[in-house]
């Protein structure tokens, strides 16, 4: 066993956040701490939370004072918090960890590599809490998991299937690591109830649910509906241009690392920490 007992969570309400805190509280075995703003105790997911058995704990995230004793005595401090958080509360969150005595921080990354976009404001400050975690000599561990597919896969990235049109920034055939968000927060689960909790510190986990290009995924809506989209192609660019131009666009920010061929993780994979992970393919949410 991993040797993992109390985790803190925060951002447990969110997209990335609700689906883990689930899991985790199923596996039965972790004593869960909720972190939320105190704004946000009274909500409905963090007090279903609570009736299953997981401690709130509204906080203040500029007072690190109050989150290093929220954190007193938990193993991991694990981060889904969305990007306005990763921007802002996260760096805090984790010299609190640190002073806390936690053995581990788990930053909200659940995506790509996010390498070499320094323009890119959410990207960039991914990549600065990291060298703050160097600097504090505080374990991390990183999930990267390509793109969620039911997320990704909407009309505002491209995606229009109910019109049958698709937009596609590059030549479509760059390959993308795709991993639903259920089959992410099984893993997650698993893998600190049962890998030493020593084996996962200063460590780059990368999973990978499916691996399609856009154009693939084209094909496979196709073949799947018995029907022809509208296929249109744009050049990098375009996103690009629009970073420039908005820093803080996360999406144009996430859509460039696809058109540039970032978005599959990196071999050698980690799947194999979780020997039973069976992960749907992308056919499944089309």
């Amino acid at each position: 066993m991993s040797g993992v007992k109390g985790i803190a969570v925060a951002g447990a309400s969110g997209y990335v956040g609700k689906p883990v805190v689930d899991e985790l509280l199923k596996a039965g075995t972790f004593e869960i701490r909720i972190l939320t703003r105190k704004s946000g105790i009274d909500g409905s997911v963090v007090q279903s939370f609570k009736a299953r058995g997981a401690s709130l704990h509204g906080v203040t995230y500029e007072d690190e004072a109050e989150l290093v004793e929220v954190l007193q005595g938990v193993d991991v401090v694990l981060s889904t918090l969305n990007a306005g958080g990763i921007m802002g509360a996260q760096p805090n969150l984790l010299r609190a960890a640190k002073k806390a005595g936690a053995k581990l921080f788990m930053p909200s990354e659940f995506g790509d590599p996010f390498e070499g976009e320094e323009e890119s404001e959410v990207f960039r400050a991914k990549r600065q809490l990291h060298k703050l975690a160097k600097t504090l000599e505080m374990p991390i561990a990183v999930i990267l998991t390509g793109l969620f597919p039911d997320y990704c896969l909407v009309s505002i990235m491209g995606w229009d299937f109910e019109s049958k049109k698709v937009d596609i920034w590059g030549t479509g055939d760059e390959k993308i690591t795709w991993t639903m968000m259920p089959d992410i927060a099984r893993y997650l689960a698993y893998v600190l109830g049962h890998v030493p909790i020593t084996n996962l510190q200063d460590r780059v986990l990368g999973i990978q649910g499916d691996l399609k290009t856009a154009n693939e995924v084209v094909a496979l809506w196709e073949e799947k509906c018995k029907d022809k989209l509208q296929v249109t192609y744009h050049s990098v660019q375009e996103l690009h241009s629009r970073l420039a131009a908005n820093p803080g666009d996360i999406l144009s920010a996430v859509m460039r690392e696809t058109a540039l061929g970032k978005s599959k993780v990196p071999e050698p994979l980690s799947n194999d920490l979780y020997p039973e992970w069976n992960p749907k393919s992308i056919v499944t949410v089309l």
